[in-house]
């Protein structure tokens, strides 16, 4: 059966999240002085921020933590991998980023041509672990709101992927079955083992050896 629909993940698959959290944190890492607090410069820095947010929103993912929780407790255990310990600044610094980061436009490189391609032959969507109050922003101000028709996300549905009740609700809101549609995402443990949870089709983005995956996205313009 023909593809109908289309799903995408947001971070990290279209809009740059590693570019545009990247840029915002190195800003925030002067204002607040955190070179001469951490004894550290920013690459060392975000190297350290990079794992403990993936590591955070892990626990999300699982339902381990919540959002305030994921928010905050990942800059303070960056700050505290230094030997330093503010919950306070960690709200601060979690606030200005939460405000600023969003507004940042860069996309994966190939985004705009591959949508343009897929949006006469397919629907498409987004669906996304992110937050409502941020992931709409990013979508309107990098350009990609125009291209999808339905933006699922997991905070308004209840479920985070990889849960098979997130792609549920969606195939009902569609009124479609999941082998109408294709996942294309960079998370493996998300996005990949989600569609396979609903034995739905997926193309993997990322570097692997593993069957369904392109390493950039103009390749998905020769498969689909």
């Amino acid at each position: 059966m023909a593809y109908q629909h289309i799903l995408f993940d947001l971070d990290g698959t279209l809009w740059d999240f590693h570019t545009n959290s990247k840029t915002t944190l190195e800003v925030l890492f002067e204002t607040n002085e955190l070179r001469s607090i951490l004894n550290c410069d920013f690459d060392t820095y975000y190297k350290t921020y990079y794992a403990i947010n993936n590591e955070y929103w892990a626990l999300y993912r699982e339902n381990k933590i919540n959002k305030i929780e994921l928010r905050n407790g990942r800059f303070n255990a960056s700050f505290k991998a230094f030997g330093y310990d503010n919950l306070s600044l960690a709200e601060k610094m979690n606030n200005a980023y939460m405000q600023e980061s969003p507004y940042k436009t860069k996309l994966i490189n190939g985004t705009i041509s591959l949508l343009e391609y897929l949006k006469t032959k397919y629907t498409l969507h987004i669906v996304t672990n992110g937050f409502p109050e941020v992931q709409h922003i990013k979508m309107s101000n990098s350009g990609l709101s125009p291209y999808f028709q339905e933006v699922f996300i997991s905070e308004e549905i209840g479920y985070n992927k990889p849960d098979k009740r997130i792609f549920e609700h969606i195939f009902e809101k569609l009124n479609t079955k999941p082998e109408q549609c294709i996942m294309i995402g960079d998370s493996w443990e998300a996005d990949i083992i989600g569609a396979q949870n609903v034995g739905m089709d997926y193309l993997f983005l990322g570097q692997s050896k593993k069957e369904r995956t392109v390493n950039e996205l103009e390749a998905i313009i020769g498969i689909l």
